[in-house]
């Protein structure tokens, strides 16, 4: 199966399993928000304290919650994936302390 397909799959199960609970009836995107921003904090305690399996977990999280809330706006994650990689892909900038600083035009 092609990596897009997979993507599409993917999205394709998130959005029956929240549609299945309710998540769009009606849409929050508010709430879903602050549902990811649960599970970013999730992500930052597991890189603090070093537990790559709550972060793996964590980061699986953010990206359910992100098609959930993509699909809310009637975009697939897909689609925003690739706005942003047509924003960003011939960026110029520099990198300080791990930190990718874009340069201003």
């Amino acid at each position: 199966m092609h990596d897009g397909d997979r993507l599409q799959n993917f999205e394709n199960l998130v959005t029956a399993w929240a549609t299945e609970r309710g998540l769009f009836d009606p849409p929050n995107p508010m709430v879903q928000a602050k549902k990811t921003q649960e599970e970013l904090d999730e992500l930052f305690q597991g890189i603090r304290y070093k537990n790559k399996e709550e972060i793996v977990d964590a980061i699986g999280d953010i990206v359910v919650t992100l098609v959930i809330q993509a699909r809310m706006h009637g975009y697939t994650l897909g689609e925003c994936i690739w706005v942003a990689w047509d924003q960003i892909k011939d960026r110029k900038g520099r990198t300080e302390n791990g930190l990718f600083i874009k340069e201003v035009t």
